[in-house]
């Protein structure tokens, strides 16, 4: 089971988003990949793409012109490692 979130004690800065996954019994994996900048990223929801691939949705303060701004990363996961594939960014219009 995969879980997405945000996380302060670990990444790039400020809140970054968490991806991590629990066994069937609940248990903690090992696997724990944080994604983010300085700013405040949050991951809020999460598709599973096959058994191969994630996307994942959220909003950042680093990405764009300002304020929060959603976006969608796919995370390929090879050997249950999670790896960033592509970010995609839905801007707030700049004033």
């Amino acid at each position: 089971m995969w879980i997405v979130g945000q996380t302060a004690s670990a990444g790039a800065g400020g809140s970054d988003l968490l991806l991590t996954s629990l066994d069937a019994n609940g248990s903690f994996t090992g696997v724990a990949t944080t994604i983010g900048g300085k700013e405040h990223d949050n991951g809020t929801a999460i598709l599973p793409m096959g058994q191969d691939s994630l996307l994942l949705a959220g909003y950042s303060r680093n990405l764009g012109h300002g304020g929060q701004d959603a976006f969608i990363v796919k995370v390929n996961r090879p050997s249950g490692a999670a790896h960033p594939a592509f970010t995609r960014t839905v801007v707030t219009p700049a004033r």
